[in-house]
């Protein structure tokens, strides 16, 4: 992640973040802007299609278990990590994450 944010830092242009956050409040907008840095047309509709066809409930339910996929919901490794897994993960990553949410492309 670092040489990633680096690289966001050092050419701007060339490296998008997107977190999940964002996918989650926006995710239609992101979709859409994510098309764009790519140098895609893609119309809001088609945009909104991908969104809707990607859904999580979908793919729980062509896995066929549910288990197979965490919740898909902002904030909830609390409930299905180890406590002791969260934490590691947050006294870890969060630093680095909390920076590349700063340089995430505005929606």
């Amino acid at each position: 992640m670092k040489t990633y944010i680096e690289a966001k830092e050092k050419n701007p242009e060339r490296l998008m973040f997107v977190s999940y956050e964002t996918l989650h409040e926006k995710p239609v907008e992101a979709v859409k802007k994510m098309t764009e840095f790519m140098g895609l047309d893609a119309t809001m509709q088609m945009c909104a299609n991908a969104v809707e066809h990607h859904r999580i409930e979908k793919k729980q339910e062509l896995a066929g278990n549910s288990q197979f996929f965490r919740k898909g919901k902002v904030g909830s490794a609390r409930e299905e990590l180890p406590g002791e897994t969260v934490d590691y993960i947050e006294s870890k990553g969060m630093g680095m994450y909390d920076r590349a949410k700063q340089l995430e492309a505005m929606i």
